[in-house]
């Protein structure tokens, strides 16, 4: 199975301001795991405001946890989008909620003024590959390790779904600064 599987796997996750439309990115984690032989590499930031970046929704900062002022710790717009250019050019990064990240790329891109060399897949796209058993085991994962809302733990934690997929019983992870 895992050499009809599209390795690299790159998975993305955002923690935001808030859901609507006045909202922004502010934490981004982005897993990335080349092969079953290897580990997952897990890099994240905070993501400091933009100037125009002002709403602040609490109950969003009560689901992931983040306060306001741990942003100014954050890296820019403008060096987030330039790492995750550099991890990820070229590559189909892919989400469990890719509408969303649609979002949150385009709002932390155009805050940086360049464009993204990546484009945005759905994690149900690689779930369609896996045969039945797979697609019942990476299931099985997911209900078993719920989601931290916290970017890399979320992107970390499918990147280990698929490992278990394909029978990978344990794979490691390195965690990196993006």
């Amino acid at each position: 199975m895992s050499g009809s599987f599209p390795f690299p796997i790159f998975l993305l996750d955002f923690e935001a301001s808030g859901l609507g439309a006045e909202s922004y990115p502010i934490e981004v984690g982005l897993a990335i795991w080349r092969g079953v032989d290897q580990p997952i590499i897990t890099c994240s930031a905070l993501i400091q405001p933009a100037e125009y970046w002002d709403h602040w929704d609490w109950n969003a900062q009560s689901i992931h946890g983040i306060e306001r002022d741990q942003l100014e710790a954050g890296l820019s717009p403008a060096l987030v989008a330039a790492r995750l250019n550099a991890l990820a050019t070229g590559a189909i990064v892919y989400s469990d909620a890719p509408a969303v990240e649609v979002w949150w790329t385009e709002t932390l891109y155009e805050a940086a003024e360049i464009e993204p060399t990546w484009g945005i897949g759905d994690v149900n796209d690689l779930v369609d590959r896996l045969d039945t058993a797979g697609a019942a085991r990476f299931a099985r994962w997911l209900e078993r390790a719920p989601k931290r809302h916290r970017a890399a733990d979320d992107a970390e934690r499918c990147l280990k779904g698929f490992a278990r997929a394909l029978g990978v019983s344990h794979v490691t992870a390195e965690r990196r600064a993006l």
